[in-house]
Protein backbone atom coordinates (compact mmCIF):
# COMPACT_ATOMS: atom_id res chain seq x y z
CA UNK A 1 0.00 0.00 0.00
CA UNK A 2 2.87 2.35 0.73
CA UNK A 3 4.39 3.97 -2.32
CA UNK A 4 7.95 3.11 -3.33
CA UNK A 5 10.19 4.33 -6.15
CA UNK A 6 11.80 1.80 -8.49
CA UNK A 7 13.49 1.77 -11.89
CA UNK A 8 11.48 0.41 -14.81
CA UNK A 9 13.93 -1.56 -16.97
CA UNK A 10 11.44 -1.64 -19.86
CA UNK A 11 11.61 2.16 -20.00
CA UNK A 12 15.36 2.53 -19.89
CA UNK A 13 15.64 2.64 -16.11
CA UNK A 14 13.09 5.43 -15.70
CA UNK A 15 12.00 5.97 -12.10
CA UNK A 16 8.42 4.91 -11.34
CA UNK A 17 6.36 5.49 -8.19
CA UNK A 18 4.41 2.32 -7.47
CA UNK A 19 3.75 -0.24 -4.72
CA UNK A 20 5.10 -3.69 -3.86
CA UNK A 21 1.74 -5.27 -4.65
CA UNK A 22 1.75 -3.84 -8.16
CA UNK A 23 5.28 -5.11 -8.74
CA UNK A 24 4.29 -8.63 -7.62
CA UNK A 25 1.25 -8.51 -9.91
CA UNK A 26 3.26 -7.35 -12.94
CA UNK A 27 5.84 -10.11 -12.42
CA UNK A 28 3.35 -12.71 -13.69
CA UNK A 29 2.54 -10.67 -16.79
CA UNK A 30 4.46 -11.25 -20.03
CA UNK A 31 7.12 -8.69 -21.11
CA UNK A 32 4.98 -7.84 -24.15
CA UNK A 33 2.59 -5.94 -21.86
CA UNK A 34 3.27 -2.53 -20.33
CA UNK A 35 3.73 -2.10 -16.58
CA UNK A 36 0.27 -1.78 -15.02
CA UNK A 37 0.81 0.93 -12.43
CA UNK A 38 -2.75 1.25 -11.14
CA UNK A 39 -5.32 -0.53 -9.01
CA UNK A 40 -6.50 -3.62 -10.90
CA UNK A 41 -10.24 -4.17 -10.87
CA UNK A 42 -12.55 -6.41 -12.88
CA UNK A 43 -12.54 -4.20 -15.98
CA UNK A 44 -8.73 -3.93 -15.90
CA UNK A 45 -8.42 -7.72 -15.78
CA UNK A 46 -10.67 -7.96 -18.84
CA UNK A 47 -8.37 -5.55 -20.66
CA UNK A 48 -5.31 -7.58 -19.67
CA UNK A 49 -6.92 -10.76 -21.00
CA UNK A 50 -7.78 -8.96 -24.24
CA UNK A 51 -4.19 -7.72 -24.62
CA UNK A 52 -2.81 -11.20 -23.95
CA UNK A 53 -5.14 -12.70 -26.55
CA UNK A 54 -3.97 -10.11 -29.08
CA UNK A 55 -0.22 -10.40 -28.40
CA UNK A 56 0.40 -13.99 -27.30
CA UNK A 57 -0.09 -17.49 -28.59
CA UNK A 58 -2.88 -19.58 -27.11
CA UNK A 59 -0.37 -21.63 -25.12
CA UNK A 60 1.40 -18.59 -23.66
CA UNK A 61 -1.91 -16.89 -22.90
CA UNK A 62 -3.15 -19.94 -21.01
CA UNK A 63 0.04 -19.91 -18.90
CA UNK A 64 -0.38 -16.20 -18.06
CA UNK A 65 -4.02 -16.67 -17.06
CA UNK A 66 -3.13 -19.66 -14.92
CA UNK A 67 -0.43 -17.63 -13.15
CA UNK A 68 -2.89 -14.78 -12.53
CA UNK A 69 -5.39 -17.25 -11.09
CA UNK A 70 -2.81 -18.77 -8.74
CA UNK A 71 -1.60 -15.33 -7.67
CA UNK A 72 -5.15 -14.24 -6.92
CA UNK A 73 -6.00 -17.36 -4.93
CA UNK A 74 -2.77 -17.13 -2.94
CA UNK A 75 -3.11 -13.52 -1.84
CA UNK A 76 -6.88 -13.69 -1.37
CA UNK A 77 -6.29 -16.53 1.10
CA UNK A 78 -3.26 -14.88 2.69
CA UNK A 79 -5.05 -11.53 3.17
CA UNK A 80 -7.94 -13.09 5.11
CA UNK A 81 -10.25 -10.43 3.69
CA UNK A 82 -13.67 -10.68 5.30
CA UNK A 83 -16.51 -8.50 6.57
CA UNK A 84 -17.18 -7.88 10.25
CA UNK A 85 -19.95 -5.90 11.93
CA UNK A 86 -17.36 -3.30 12.97
CA UNK A 87 -16.64 -2.59 9.29
CA UNK A 88 -20.20 -1.31 8.81
CA UNK A 89 -20.49 2.24 10.13
CA UNK A 90 -23.73 4.25 10.07
CA UNK A 91 -22.99 7.76 8.66
CA UNK A 92 -23.25 10.57 11.20
CA UNK A 93 -25.20 12.76 8.78
CA UNK A 94 -27.99 10.19 8.40
CA UNK A 95 -30.39 11.68 11.03
CA UNK A 96 -30.18 15.13 9.42
CA UNK A 97 -30.76 13.75 5.91
CA UNK A 98 -33.78 11.75 7.12
CA UNK A 99 -35.17 14.81 8.89
CA UNK A 100 -34.87 16.89 5.71
CA UNK A 101 -36.68 14.21 3.69
CA UNK A 102 -39.44 13.94 6.32
CA UNK A 103 -39.96 17.71 6.26
CA UNK A 104 -40.15 17.71 2.47
CA UNK A 105 -42.65 14.81 2.50
CA UNK A 106 -44.75 16.60 5.15
CA UNK A 107 -44.91 19.76 2.98
CA UNK A 108 -46.08 17.68 0.02
CA UNK A 109 -48.77 16.02 2.18
CA UNK A 110 -49.94 19.45 3.35
CA UNK A 111 -50.19 20.68 -0.23
CA UNK A 112 -52.26 17.61 -1.12
CA UNK A 113 -54.70 18.06 1.77
CA UNK A 114 -55.17 21.71 0.76
CA UNK A 115 -56.09 20.60 -2.74
CA UNK A 116 -53.04 22.19 -4.36
CA UNK A 117 -51.77 18.98 -5.96
CA UNK A 118 -53.29 15.74 -7.19
CA UNK A 119 -52.88 12.26 -5.68
CA UNK A 120 -50.39 11.28 -8.39
CA UNK A 121 -48.36 14.44 -7.78
CA UNK A 122 -48.37 13.75 -4.04
CA UNK A 123 -47.21 10.16 -4.53
CA UNK A 124 -44.50 11.09 -7.02
CA UNK A 125 -43.28 13.95 -4.82
CA UNK A 126 -42.99 11.78 -1.70
CA UNK A 127 -41.21 8.99 -3.59
CA UNK A 128 -38.79 11.49 -5.16
CA UNK A 129 -38.02 13.03 -1.75
CA UNK A 130 -37.06 9.64 -0.30
CA UNK A 131 -35.12 8.59 -3.40
CA UNK A 132 -33.02 11.76 -3.14
CA UNK A 133 -32.42 11.13 0.57
CA UNK A 134 -31.33 7.58 -0.26
CA UNK A 135 -28.92 8.86 -2.91
CA UNK A 136 -27.42 11.40 -0.50
CA UNK A 137 -26.87 8.71 2.14
CA UNK A 138 -25.30 6.47 -0.51
CA UNK A 139 -22.92 9.28 -1.51
CA UNK A 140 -22.00 9.91 2.14
CA UNK A 141 -21.21 6.24 2.71
CA UNK A 142 -19.13 6.10 -0.46
CA UNK A 143 -17.09 9.14 0.62
CA UNK A 144 -16.46 7.89 4.17
CA UNK A 145 -15.59 4.26 3.41
CA UNK A 146 -12.11 3.19 4.46
CA UNK A 147 -10.16 2.93 1.19
CA UNK A 148 -8.13 0.03 2.58
CA UNK A 149 -11.11 -1.65 4.28
CA UNK A 150 -12.44 -5.04 3.27
CA UNK A 151 -15.84 -3.74 2.10
CA UNK A 152 -14.35 -1.05 -0.13
CA UNK A 153 -11.85 -3.44 -1.71
CA UNK A 154 -14.50 -6.09 -2.38
CA UNK A 155 -16.89 -3.68 -4.09
CA UNK A 156 -14.46 -1.52 -6.07
CA UNK A 157 -12.53 -4.54 -7.35
CA UNK A 158 -15.73 -6.08 -8.69
CA UNK A 159 -15.20 -9.20 -6.59
CA UNK A 160 -18.45 -9.02 -4.64
CA UNK A 161 -21.23 -6.60 -3.78
CA UNK A 162 -21.97 -3.01 -4.81
CA UNK A 163 -22.57 0.39 -3.22
CA UNK A 164 -26.33 -0.22 -3.08
CA UNK A 165 -25.82 -3.25 -0.85
CA UNK A 166 -23.43 -1.29 1.37
CA UNK A 167 -26.04 1.45 1.68
CA UNK A 168 -28.60 -1.10 2.87
CA UNK A 169 -26.16 -2.44 5.44
CA UNK A 170 -24.91 0.89 6.79
CA UNK A 171 -27.36 3.62 5.71
CA UNK A 172 -30.96 2.68 5.06
CA UNK A 173 -32.76 0.02 3.07
CA UNK A 174 -34.81 2.70 1.35
CA UNK A 175 -37.96 2.27 -0.73
CA UNK A 176 -39.35 -1.17 -1.53
CA UNK A 177 -41.72 -2.32 -4.26
CA UNK A 178 -44.95 -4.25 -3.81
CA UNK A 179 -45.74 -7.49 -5.71
CA UNK A 180 -47.13 -5.47 -8.65
CA UNK A 181 -43.86 -3.52 -8.98
CA UNK A 182 -45.18 -0.24 -7.57
CA UNK A 183 -42.90 1.63 -5.16
CA UNK A 184 -44.20 1.69 -1.59
CA UNK A 185 -44.00 5.32 -0.44
CA UNK A 186 -43.13 4.40 3.15
CA UNK A 187 -39.33 4.00 3.25
CA UNK A 188 -37.35 1.64 5.44
CA UNK A 189 -35.25 4.19 7.30
CA UNK A 190 -33.25 1.67 9.30
CA UNK A 191 -30.18 -0.14 8.00
CA UNK A 192 -29.44 -3.83 8.42
CA UNK A 193 -26.67 -2.80 10.82
CA UNK A 194 -29.18 -1.00 13.06
CA UNK A 195 -31.96 -3.54 12.71
CA UNK A 196 -35.47 -3.18 11.29
CA UNK A 197 -38.68 -2.42 13.17
CA UNK A 198 -41.61 -4.83 12.85
CA UNK A 199 -43.34 -2.57 10.30
CA UNK A 200 -40.14 -2.13 8.30
CA UNK A 201 -39.58 -5.87 8.28
CA UNK A 202 -43.00 -6.59 6.79
CA UNK A 203 -42.62 -3.79 4.23
CA UNK A 204 -39.30 -5.29 3.14
CA UNK A 205 -40.92 -8.71 2.56
CA UNK A 206 -43.14 -7.35 -0.23
CA UNK A 207 -40.44 -7.40 -2.87
CA UNK A 208 -39.57 -11.01 -2.07
CA UNK A 209 -43.14 -12.14 -2.77
CA UNK A 210 -43.13 -11.16 -6.45
CA UNK A 211 -42.14 -14.65 -7.56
Amino acid sequence: RAEIEVRDQQRGGQRVRTSIGRIIFNEVLPPELDFYNKAIDKSSLKQIVTDCYRLLSNEDMAAVLDNLKQLGFYYATKSGTSVAMSDIKVPQSKPKLLEEAEERAAIIETQYHRGLITEDERYNGVVEAWLEATDKITDTISETLDRYGSIYMMTTSGAKGNISQIRQMAGMRGLMTDPSGKIIEFPIKSSLREGLSVLEYFISTHGARKG
